[in-house]
């Protein structure tokens, strides 16, 4: 399978989400990355029985299910999978499930999950092990149903720098990651200290980030978009690399022009990865 693009549905949450998913098939896209998100604007935690309904929304389009991206809480510590309470780990646990048969009945064949954080009432040791467990027993589940699972190790998780993100992985064999090298950069770090994560890498989330950026404009970018398409081409990734531009206050993402910067990656992306042009739609 070559490498393909795909467009997150919450790039554009001050659309509905029909209105979304239209937006995404006129940028001559034929998949979709779904937030299964507590915050969602198209896809709240309520609508995770709604699968069967929500394919046949993409299925009018012409669109696919690239990735089902759950988080429970409004924030990443909130009902996170490594939650000192046991009784919120268990309830994460049975949104899991849901969240699963909700990615299946899609057909989409790929979950991201996040890994957990650092709670004040956990040593690290423990806060690490718990998370450890929770990812061990998602990927199992995941695995049962036919579906990939990987974590994003992002900026203020359980494993928030290139070394961490290694460790963590390398903890829970079998485990894949949904690698966004913004939130790597953002903190200071190389591309080439990123580089070496591609090999964990199932899922890729692509925007423009830069030191102190999360996601920025092409103009300030310094995600080395060149090395990575050719160093994923190298190890045959077989996976999505979805437009992942995000509108929010978080880190101050709502400064970026999301559409215009969505086209621009796009066709940045299918030059470097040698996709043919393709004609307008209708």
């Amino acid at each position: 399978m070559p490498i393909n693009l795909s467009c997150a549905d919450y790039a554009f949450p001050l659309l509905d989400r029909a209105q979304a998913l239209d937006l995404i098939r006129m940028l001559q896209l034929d998949a979709i990355d779904i937030g299964l998100f507590g915050r969602s604007t198209h896809y709240p935690i309520r609508d995770v029985t709604a699968g069967r309904e929500i394919r046949q929304e993409l299925d009018g389009r012409g669109l696919i299910a690239s990735d089902v991206f759950l988080q429970i809480g409004i924030h990443p510590a909130e009902c996170s999978v490594n939650d000192p309470d046991p009784a919120t780990r268990e309830a994460g646990r049975e949104t899991f499930l849901r969240a699963l048969d909700f990615t299946t009945a899609l057909g989409c064949r790929h979950m991201t999950g996040l890994p957990g954080v650092n709670h004040p009432a956990l040593s690290a040791e423990s806060a690490l092990g718990l998370a450890a467990e929770a990812a061990a027993w998602r990927l199992e589940k995941a695995a049962r149903a036919g579906v990939r699972y990987a974590v994003e190790a992002h900026h203020g998780s359980i494993c928030p720098s290139t070394g961490s993100a290694d460790a963590f992985l390398r903890q829970v064999p079998g485990l894949t990651l949904t690698l966004d090298y913004g939130h790597f950069l953002c903190v200071g770090s190389s591309n080439e200290q990123v580089h070496p994560l591609l090999r964990h890498a199932s899922h890729m989330h692509m925007r423009c980030a830069a030191p102190g950026l999360l996601q920025c404009a092409a103009d300030a970018n310094r995600v080395d978009f060149d090395a990575i398409t050719t160093l994923l081409r190298e190890q045959q990734f077989q996976g999505f690399l979805c437009l992942e531009y995000v509108w929010t206050e978080w880190m101050g993402c709502n400064q970026v022009d999301n559409l215009s910067e969505t086209i621009l990656l796009r066709d940045r992306l299918r030059a470097l990865l040698h996709m043919p042009a393709r004609e307008p739609e209708g």
